[in-house]
């Protein structure tokens, strides 16, 4: 009987780090980009922190998507895979996974000058 009760303990054990797997991997495919040849941004702090506007006055033009959340109790809550500790952080992503992460905002600038997707 007690083999019984430890074959389901582990059982949803591994259930549960499976759905936890599961539900980090679909978040993340979320936030990335959906074209390998342009970056994604979250933006974990204000919403006029980094803006399209911004990044065409600096001639980037290879960003599809930006997300902003201002909450950090919301992004440890909700995306506490991504590590985020303070406002603001900035974290690119290609089409794949997390290529940047900075709390600078003229640091994000100059990397999307100097850098190119694929």
């Amino acid at each position: 009987m007690k083999n019984h009760h430890l074959i389901i303990i582990l059982f949803t054990i591994i259930f549960m780090s499976g759905c936890s797997f599961m539900e980090r991997n679909e978040k993340m495919q979320n936030l990335v980009a959906e074209d390998e040849n342009k970056y994604a941004i979250f933006v974990a702090g204000k919403v006029d922190t980094i803006t399209f506007d911004l990044l065409e006055e600096h001639s980037i033009h290879h960003v599809q998507s930006m997300w902003h959340e201002e909450s950090l109790q919301f992004i440890r809550d909700e995306y506490d895979f991504l590590e985020i500790d303070r406002i603001p952080t900035f974290i690119v992503f290609d089409h794949e996974k997390i290529v940047y992460k900075t709390h600078d905002q003229d640091d994000l600038i100059e990397f999307l000058k100097d850098n190119k997707p694929n």
